[in-house]
């Protein structure tokens, strides 16, 4: 999120920069624009005072002539002034509306540049999320599947134990009935011996 705040606020300055030197170009084009007016002017102006000062010293003419000759000079001059004079104003202002449409258009360019990152670091970042999510649930199934197999595995050993036990006390309870009967055959043997000795004296008295 910083990084992209951060982002947004180098474009903001960018977009600010790039109207500050729009301005600027647009100040300096109309400076450029009023000295071309200014020596238009001078130079007509210029013109009109040499036509005139011609006319004045023009000795093959009548005054009347000479001062026509001077009315229509100085209107025409005026007008050619006036003319060259609006043609570069309208000039200047077409100048100066296609720096402003271009330093709009330059910001529109840079805000939806700086929108279209921000999306990107949106999107970039959800999918971050997402698949740290993901990895975290295969952990913890893989956590939960290992616990399972040892608890198996221990259950597996626990009844093995107790069968090899169970079978331990068994052949101990199968040895110890055997060493009975072994015992009580040994006794009955000793028993009938008695019993035959005492047949055997009883027989010689």
């Amino acid at each position: 999120m910083k990084k992209m705040l951060l982002s947004a606020l180098v474009l903001g300055s960018a977009v600010t920069l790039t109207a500050c030197d729009k301005v600027e170009e647009v100040k300096a084009q109309a400076t450029e624009t009023a000295a071309q007016v200014k020596d238009t002017v001078t130079e007509k102006t210029a013109e009109a005072t040499n036509a005139i000062s011609e006319t004045v010293t023009d000795s093959t003419k009548s005054v009347s002539e000479k001062v026509e000759d001077v009315k229509n000079t100085v209107v025409e001059k005026a007008v050619e002034a006036k003319d060259a004079a609006v043609e570069k104003a309208v000039e200047a202002k077409d100048a100066a509306v296609a720096t402003v449409m271009g330093a709009k258009d330059a910001a529109m360019d840079k805000v939806v540049e700086a929108k279209d990152a921000a999306m990107d670091k949106a999107v970039e970042a959800k999918d971050a999320a997402v698949e740290k999510a993901v990895e975290a649930k295969d952990a913890a199934m893989d956590k939960v599947a290992d616990v399972k197999d040892a608890a198996v595995e221990k259950a597996v050993e626990a009844k093995d134990a107790a069968m090899d036990k169970v079978a331990d006390v068994k052949d101990a309870a199968m040895d110890k009935a055997t060493d009975a009967q072994d015992a009580v055959k040994k006794a009955t043997e000793m028993k009938d011996a008695v019993e035959t000795g005492i047949k055997a004296i009883d027989a010689t008295k």
